[in-house]
């Protein structure tokens, strides 16, 4: 079961992954909306310990650096655990900043969720 009360993010468990939707950036949520639920999510994955992240930037053109920072600090939990996280559907902006933030050197990039949600279950598999 995933979290429900987030207002930044929508979250959903797929399997043993989470996905994790941004739903806008600082110019739609407060800044202390962002750092509230990511910290309501960073509490939900140590209590719930799924198996994987993927971040899905369906519903945003593009962030900013508070929202990626947030991301970004989520991604890194699930690797300090030796678990996996990936991103994926991203626009163009959107994986030009990725990739000048080095967030595609660090993590896996999926042009859409099936191909990533693909790659995480072989993932978890192994």
């Amino acid at each position: 079961m995933a979290p429900t009360h987030l207002k930044v993010f929508a979250v959903e468990a797929h399997d043993r992954a989470l996905i994790v939707t941004p739903q806008g950036d600082i110019e739609t949520f407060r800044y202390q909306d962002i750092h509230v639920d990511t910290n309501s999510l960073l509490d939900f994955v140590k209590r719930n310990r799924p198996d994987a992240l993927l971040v899905d930037f369906s519903s945003v053109d593009l962030i900013g650096s508070l929202m990626f920072a947030s991301l970004i600090k989520l991604a890194r939990h699930f690797e300090d655990a030796n678990k996996v996280a990936c991103f994926c559907s991203a626009t163009e902006p959107m994986q030009q900043a990725l990739h000048t933030m080095r967030i595609t050197s660090k993590w896996s990039y999926f042009e859409n969720r099936a191909d990533a949600v693909e790659f995480l279950n072989e993932a978890m598999d192994q």
